[in-house]
């Protein structure tokens, strides 16, 4: 009686021996995407870019260097989005308000711009960019 059981149940145990190895080997004939290096990204690839803000989404260097990847290719709409998370992170960082503000100036939307020129210039009064679109956006050096 053993004998016939075994005959009838080796089969379905090799069977399922060689679907487990299978599964094992589809795994590692389709290895996983290299690890990115977001702290040293090659200029201009975007796509990587993207994938480090989605792996550090708080990271403001990324998202600044994604805003002006952005603008590069001239998608405003991204660029400002970028640099509308830059500021959620950091709202005291005048270099982004001044970015934001270009990319707003860009898309026509004057009184946007003019709003972040004159909080860039609130929040470092000195620098020559927010003053430069202070003064292109008709806001004098206030």
């Amino acid at each position: 009686m053993a004998e016939r059981w075994l005959r009838v149940i080796w089969p379905a145990a090799l069977l399922l021996v060689f679907v487990t190895s299978l599964r094992g080997l589809s795994e590692r004939a389709h290895p996983a995407a290299p690890l990115v290096d977001c702290d040293r990204l090659p200029s201009g690839d975007l796509a990587t870019l993207e994938r480090c803000v989605a792996m550090r989404p708080s990271d403001l260097d990324l998202l600044t260097d994604a805003g002006a990847a952005y603008e590069h290719a001239e998608r405003w709409d991204r660029a400002e989005d970028a640099y509308r998370r830059a500021m959620a992170i950091d709202p005291q960082d005048g270099d982004v308000r001044v970015r934001l503000g270009e990319v707003l100036l860009r898309r026509g939307d004057v009184d946007g711009a003019r709003l972040q020129a004159a909080a860039a210039v609130a929040v470092q009064p000195g620098r020559m960019a927010a003053l430069d679109l202070m003064r292109r956006l008709g806001g004098g050096d206030r």
